[in-house]
């Protein structure tokens, strides 16, 4: 068995990661890594998404693995690259002998300034933080971006919603009213409204993830089997298809806030618990590895990888994707 544990994660959006890197884990004899290009032999090498340039590297066998980071509406990936890896992870329905369909540990922007490309807090500070004081009922984050059908429905609603209730909801996003940084726009408020852009099983992003890591009760729309990952009494379910129901739902929660809150925030927390702890990428990444990489084997193997955009695109299923995307926008 490896004393040291060596893990390379290759990304393009490595930086936004690292913030979420606990300082634990080298003690505990882990050591992450990021676009390293170093020489060494690599128990794991996971590539998040894409990379920008290739990388050849020796990795542990089994070890290499592949995240995806879109949900199905919007990229079909290459067989020919997703064949490099040793195990993929992503919502995708992926021609892969180990495609594991998992939630795909998506980065927070919670304590993340985008103005100046830091973060306003530390790791260790998001952990041990306490619940904030909640002095406004419901915040809604959202964007002006009409890309996906997803998109699309969450700015009509969005628009209802505002003309229905004005000042009694806050609303944020860009091309609304900007924050540099989302904890802004969640951590005084009780509950957010949080639509994601795609409605498929196995993929949540960062709109649920910030307003659990605020504290905030997520009044949510997306993740069709969000219930195996966080407690459903953690959250409120939302379906903006039906206009009357949500409204019905809003009314309930601005003219009975205090005691909803108070009922949900023992379940927020254990949410809180598991996304710090289990759905990070890091401990996310572990379980991976200590589940499917024998680290009493000394084979290695030499990969080279390159960006996604050199390998051969599977046309047809491209093309019928973007038609997918056109007719869920008309209808």
């Amino acid at each position: 068995m490896v004393k040291e544990l060596n893990i390379n994660i290759i990304s393009p959006i490595a930086e936004l990661f690292e913030k979420q890197l606990s300082l634990d884990w080298e003690s505990r004899g882990v050591r992450f890594f990021f676009n390293s290009k170093e020489e060494r032999l690599w128990d794991a090498i996971v590539v998040y998404e894409n990379i920008s340039e290739p990388y050849t590297l020796r990795c542990r066998k089994g070890g290499l693995f592949f995240i995806s980071g879109e949900p199905p509406i919007v990229k079909v990936y290459s067989q020919a690259f997703i064949s490099l890896f040793d195990h993929v992870i992503s919502a995708h329905n992926l021609k892969h002998p180990n495609n594991h369909r998992d939630q795909q540990a998506l980065p927070w922007y919670f304590g993340y300034n985008f103005q100046t490309a830091s973060p306003s807090y530390a790791y260790e500070e998001i952990e041990k933080m306490e619940v904030p004081e909640k002095k406004r009922k419901i915040s809604f984050i959202t964007s002006s971006r009409t890309f996906l059908p997803g998109h699309t429905r969450r700015l009509a609603w969005m628009r209802k919603i505002r003309e229905l209730y004005g000042d009694e909801i806050d609303f944020y996003g860009k091309g609304i009213c900007s924050v540099d940084d989302k904890a802004k726009a969640l951590a005084s408020y009780e509950f957010s409204i949080c639509i994601e852009n795609s409605y498929e099983y196995d993929y949540w992003t960062e709109k649920i993830a910030d307003a659990i890591l605020a504290y905030t009760v997520p009044i949510y729309c997306g993740c069709k089997n969000i219930d195996a990952y966080f407690p459903s009494e953690a959250m409120i379910s939302l379906n903006i298809n039906d206009e009357q129901g949500s409204i019905a739902l809003i009314n309930n929660v601005l003219n009975d806030s205090k005691r909803i809150y108070q009922e949900k925030l023992p379940f927020l927390k254990e949410a809180r618990n598991r996304l710090l702890f289990k759905y990070n990428l890091f401990p996310f990444v572990k379980s991976y590895i200590d589940k499917y990489v024998d680290l009493d084997c000394d084979e290695y193997r030499s990969v080279l990888i390159k960006p996604y955009d050199t390998y051969p695109k599977d046309w047809i299923q491209d093309v019928l994707l973007k038609t997918k995307r056109v007719v869920c926008k008309i209808f």
